[in-house]
């Protein structure tokens, strides 16, 4: 059988929520040995779904931190252990002596990875870790305050921030262990759910952006959504001109061209204008029925459309069967159920996934030896040495997804050329919007499609370690940068395809951009909540139609693509991580569409008897009344207290214990039957006093609540000095010869404890192309000449 990424690692996982276990999930689908920590009582994630997919391929062990016993216990098996993964909060980690000095003593190699809500210092290092505390707190449900007119913070029912510090755990996990390859020693990794917002703020951080909220209605029309005649809400993604004026055509609008009201769309000049061509699209899909308009768009190959889906309607959807992204799992007690597949798929090392969930305390006789010393000598890093030192990695892609993988590999030391077509990525025409794909590298501009171009190409693979792209399958064979072409130039490369659909498959040959996985995925629905059936009872009015497709156009804002960068750079770390082990390259393929089921993980199990899954109500202010938002005397608050003694606490906490007493709220299975009286009575109480109060108070007494932020992100990473402090939000210089000057922006997503990170900024289109030739071993006369040929081009004169 083909070895997997980590065969044999040894982890132990400790904790709760998503981040840890997801993590550890992946670890466990790619041969490693993860062992859950679990409490006497267990973990309570465990009524929930999702926790026999998050937990598969997993042993369990029951060790009570409070005792010195289960101390000991952990200690011990914390000697010959690989990685040690922990989601307590930082006051339990030193209260349970579970810190990476005290587990690290017997064990030089050892890798500990602390995942917080906020980082371990600052005045909110001990709240939850929880998605709800922490978007809520940070300004994140200010940012879709749109969605209810601007006018109060609203609830989103899809756990991004969870998965995506998921990945940064994993990003700072294997890139410590890439380190551990080459000094024999382990350290400490730190992320948090704070620092997995960065990832998703595109715009709002820019320096000089206003930071305001999209009140107004003013549509981007080739993202519109719009409803059938049979009641069907499908999405629409034709960002390039061709692919608008191909929407404009296979709808059948063609005269627009000769309106001078709409002749320049999409480009149009005022709301109004936005909005009236809107009508124009909403009325004539709702001529056909989905079926019909189907056949029309299948034709044409340049058309990005979906329907909206829910998560169990998207297991079904035959791209992700013929992916393998869903697949069927056998459990231990022999019943089955569906499940994500690998979060990635490895062309020499691939995933092996285990059976469902283990029963608790089945690993109470675990034992491993010590770990032994680096069988080499243990190497000192030299100072500023980063994590991946000398590592090149080229890029060849365009737009969000792919660009933001390498921009992670970037921050944690690697040298990215981003290659580019001589007119540039067309994310740089997108004011600002291109700054974050951008810094911490170099950019090179040739034209691929001449033989020169691709030399300079083959040349630089000859020397590069990774190389990543999202070319449409059948690019790469006609440009010759296919991975069998360029794994004969170098055998060691790691060569990523960050597919939108998959290189094979019913979809492969289509079109998508963040909408499209959003829309396919299920995430704009699982958003927009109760307030939007699908399929739409019919016929609905023009009003409605607009109010509904300007509701899914926001619900369905631009986390696909963050989403699926994160996990590409996962990949890439696994593969670099095995090839240190092994020698040899490998290719490999993220899928768009896979990446954000990942980010719907705990929707994406399926079987027989599984609870409905839960949406957030129509007004968008939470799940149930112990897990939502409520309006204070001013402001709001965000509320976390599902478990028993968080009610009680609650209660307590608000001048009335008699609720934790009434038999209506006796348990949880009474509070469900009773969640709207409940959350009457609740609200009631919080609308006596401040917000800020409400989280003192409550806060004091170990209960989940937060005065939420007034947003967005941005605006909380620069006001809140802590975040400075833990270099969180940081200033840089002007990167690599850039022209832009010094500028702030978001600091590393993982910190490492040898890591002494020095973060870039941008490069203009082309900006490195002359050093870059000149490295290869080219003089002046020929790079002159390969620039007058048009084969490269360079900002400035002499360009």
């Amino acid at each position: 059988m083909t070895e997997t990424i980590a065969p044999g690692l040894r982890v132990l996982e400790m904790g709760s929520g998503i981040s840890a276990s997801l993590a550890g999930m992946i670890l466990a689908d790619n041969g490693a040995h993860v062992t859950k920590v679990e409490p006497p009582s267990g973990d309570p994630n465990r009524e929930l779904p999702g926790f026999r997919m998050w937990n598969r391929g997993k042993q369990s062990l029951v060790a009570d931190l409070s005792s010195e016993a289960g101390r000991s216990r952990i200690h011990g098996l914390a000697a010959g252990a690989d990685v040690v993964l922990s989601s307590l909060k930082p006051a339990a980690t030193d209260r349970f002596e579970c810190d990476y000095a005290r587990l690290s003593r017997g064990n030089p190699r050892l890798i500990v990875c602390e995942i917080t809500g906020f980082g371990r210092s600052g005045p909110y290092a001990n709240y939850p870790a929880q998605e709800g505390i922490v978007t809520a707190k940070a300004g994140r449900m200010a940012e879709f305050s749109m969605m209810q007119g601007g006018e109060r913070p609203v609830f989103v029912g899809a756990p991004f921030t969870s998965y995506c510090t998921s990945q940064l755990a994993l990003h700072g996990i294997f890139a410590a262990l890439y380190v551990r390859e080459r000094t024999g020693r382990g350290q400490r990794v730190e992320t948090s759910l704070v620092q997995a917002l960065s990832v998703y703020d595109i715009v709002h951080w820019l320096p000089g952006n206003p930071m305001t909220a999209r009140i107004e209605d003013s549509p981007w029309l080739p993202y519109t959504a719009a409803c059938t005649s049979d009641g069907i809400w499908i999405q629409f993604a034709q960002l390039s001109p061709q692919q608008f004026r191909a929407f404009v055509h296979n709808l059948g609008l063609d005269w627009i061209w000769q309106d001078e009201r709409f002749a320049a769309a999409p480009a149009l000049a005022t709301p109004q204008e936005l909005r009236a061509f809107r009508d124009l699209l909403l009325a004539r899909v709702r001529e056909k029925p989905w079926s019909e308009w189907k056949v029309i768009f299948d034709a044409d190959t340049l058309m990005a459309v979906e329907p909206l889906l829910r998560p169990a309607q998207s297991m079904q959807h035959p791209q992700l069967l013929h992916n393998g992204d869903v697949v069927e799992v056998v459990d231990r007690d022999g019943a089955r159920s569906r499940q994500l597949g690998p979060l990635a798929t490895f062309g020499e090392n691939p995933s092996q996934l285990g059976s469902s969930a283990p029963v608790l305390d089945s690993a109470r006789d675990l034992s491993w030896e010590p770990a032994l010393p680096s069988a080499g000598t243990v190497s000192e890093v030299p100072a500023g040495t980063r994590p991946l030192s000398g590592i090149l990695a080229l890029e060849l892609a365009t737009w969000l997804a792919t660009p933001l993988s390498t921009t992670y590999l970037a921050d944690l030391g690697a040298r990215v050329i981003k290659v580019e077509p001589l007119s540039g990525d067309p994310i740089r025409q997108v004011a600002g919007a291109h700054l974050k794909t951008v810094q911490g590298k170099e950019s090179l501009a040739i034209d691929l499609k001449r033989k020169q171009g691709r030399e300079i190409l083959q040349a630089l693979v000859r020397r590069a370690d990774i190389l990543a792209h999202n070319y449409r399958p059948g690019v790469p064979e006609r440009l010759g940068i296919d991975y069998s072409t360029l794994r004969e130039l170098n055998p060691r490369l790691i060569y990523l395809y960050g597919a939108s659909y998959g290189s094979t498959g019913p979809c492969a040959a289509k079109p998508a951009y963040h909408p499209s996985a959003g829309a396919l995925n299920g995430a704009a629905l699982t958003v927009a909540g109760e307030a939007v059936e699908q399929p739409t009872q019919m016929p609905i009015s023009d009003q409605e139609a607009r109010r509904l497709s300007r509701y899914l156009e926001l619900a369905n804002e631009s986390h696909p693509d963050p989403s699926s960068g994160v996990s590409s750079t996962t990949a890439m770390l696994m593969a670099l991580y095995a090839r240190e082990r092994s020698g040899y390259g490998q290719a490999i393929e993220t899928r768009m569409i896979c990446s954000n089921a990942y980010a719907l993980s705990a929707d994406y199990v399926d079987y027989e008897g599984r609870p409905p899954r839960p949406l957030a109500d129509a007004k968008l202010v939470g799940l149930s009344a112990l897990y939502r938002l409520y309006e204070a005397s001013s402001g709001w608050v965000f509320v976390s207290a599902g478990s028993e003694r968080d009610f009680r606490r609650l209660c307590a906490g608000l001048g009335r214990p008699e609720l934790a007493r009434d038999a209506r709220f006796g348990d949880t299975v009474a509070r469900r039957a009773h969640d709207r009286v409940l959350a009457a009575e609740l609200a009631a109480e919080f609308s006596k006093r401040p917000a800020r109060e409400w989280e003192e108070l409550l806060g004091a007494s170990g209960v989940g609540c937060v005065e939420t932020g007034p947003g967005p992100f941005a605006r909380f990473a620069q006001g809140e000095a802590w975040m400075r402090d833990a270099n969180f939000w940081s200033r840089v210089g002007p990167g690599r010869a850039s022209s832009i000057g010094p500028y702030e922006r978001y600091g590393p997503t993982v910190c490492l404890s040898e890591d002494r990170p020095s973060l870039g900024g941008p490069s203009e289109l082309g900006q490195q192309t002359r050093a870059i030739l000149a490295e290869l071993g080219y003089g002046e006369a020929q790079i002159a000449e390969l620039a007058s040929d048009g084969v490269v081009a360079w900002p400035g004169p002499g360009a």
